[in-house]
């Protein structure tokens, strides 16, 4: 069988869906030698599959730059359906949340999450997340209905599409997580320290894209009651770039006065992070809308624990390897954040629940499930 990927909707930049894909496309691989595969990329984007050697992979580069959205589609209803008649293909997967208009192979669709629906509620000024919800209300619906087979990533972005699309065939719908980024590694080749980067120990530790669904300011918050109520000796650590339209994350942590104990560090080299989770006391995840929730796992990575909001998808993932707050209720989660860095037997027992959770959401068991289903979705298309 010839089977398409369609990653035509990556941006340059890498993230979330990158990280998906790249990581998708190999697991699949790595356990499937029956099938021919087909990868459809821009030439802005095909370096980050350069590696993928495998004797049944293709990659097909097309002649646009993704980013530039008029060229993407056009390229998709035409030179796609074009790839997919000479190259006979039976299937695609199309990895970015829809299924082009015009497309007359029989289609499987990954869902990420309804993301836009939630700015749309909750942060109506944020025109570019306004303009993906009027996408996503315009175009979802087509796709859900178009597709042969859906995946959403977690059962929490299956209750979203039943939630938003209830006339959406359940049967259609397979949850099928994913797991870390395998060209991460624990190790690092830098020689910094944690002293280099100003920072000293204890410290409370978060990593993430600073956007408004992240909570960070609601994090500092958090932060200056544990100094104010508790007197704990900790720094509080922060990286990821920021991508807001006001500087209200930076205000806050001016005008916390703790300020000079919170360390805001960027945008991080993937050689950093191992130093910043090694050395950490708690990790810290305050998200109020994650489709599956990475950061967790990759904690887990650690012998750290994790408290993290108990929104979304988040007590999904985590399972019983994090503990959970509220997180709109800074001071409900600074009484859990001071029991778990003050309670030694609490910190293990989080240890203890979280060895499971990467070997459950592991790319090996995630690439057996998706190769059966390709072969469900082309024996239920024939019947």
């Amino acid at each position: 069988m010839n089977i398409g990927f369609n990653a035509l909707g990556l941006k340059s930049k890498t993230g979330g869906v990158e990280t998906y894909i790249y990581n998708m496309v190999k697991a699949i691989l790595l356990n499937d030698s029956n099938n021919n595969y087909f990868l459809f990329v821009g030439k802005n984007t095909e370096l980050i599959f350069k590696d993928l050697k495998f004797k049944n992979l293709k990659i097909i580069t097309l002649p646009i730059n993704t980013n530039n959205s008029i060229l993407r589609i056009l390229a998709e209803n035409t030179l796609l359906n074009l790839f997919c008649i000479i190259h006979h293909l039976k299937l695609v997967h199309h990895f970015c949340n829809y299924i082009p208009r015009i497309f007359f192979t029989k289609s499987v669709v990954t869902i990420h999450d309804l993301g836009g629906f939630f700015y749309h509620e909750k942060y109506p000024e944020y025109n570019d997340m306004h303009n993906y919800y009027k996408y996503m209300k315009r175009e979802l619906a087509y796709t859900l209905k178009k597709a042969n087979q859906i995946i959403a990533i977690s059962n929490f972005t299956k209750s979203e599409i039943m939630k938003y699309y209830p006339n959406t065939s359940e049967n259609k719908i397979k949850v099928i997580g994913q797991s870390l980024d395998t060209r991460k590694t624990k190790n690092t080749n830098t020689t910094k320290t944690i002293q280099d980067l100003d920072i000293n120990k204890p410290y409370l530790l978060s990593i993430s894209v600073i956007r408004p669904h992240k909570n960070m300011e609601f994090l500092i918050k958090v932060f200056n009651i544990l100094k104010q109520k508790y007197n704990i000796p900790h720094q509080l650590v922060i990286a990821g770039g920021i991508q807001l339209k006001t500087n209200s994350f930076i205000e806050a942590i001016k005008l916390s006065p703790f300020k000079d104990d919170i360390k805001y560090l960027g945008y991080i080299e993937n050689d950093i992070m191992p130093i910043l989770y090694k050395n950490a006391d708690c990790f810290i995840f305050p998200s109020l809308y994650e489709g599956f929730g990475i950061p967790l796992l990759e904690a887990m990575e650690y012998e750290i624990p994790i408290v993290s909001s108990n929104a979304a998808s988040l007590p999904e993932v985590g399972g019983d390897g994090c503990i959970y707050f509220n997180p709109y209720d800074s001071n409900e989660t600074s009484e859990i954040i001071y029991k778990v860095i003050s309670d030694d037997n609490l910190k293990e027992s989080i240890k203890h629940n979280k060895i499971n959770r990467n070997h459950y959401y592991s790319w090996a068991k995630i690439g057996k499930e998706m190769v059966n289903m390709f072969y469900q979705t082309k024996k239920l298309s024939e019947e």
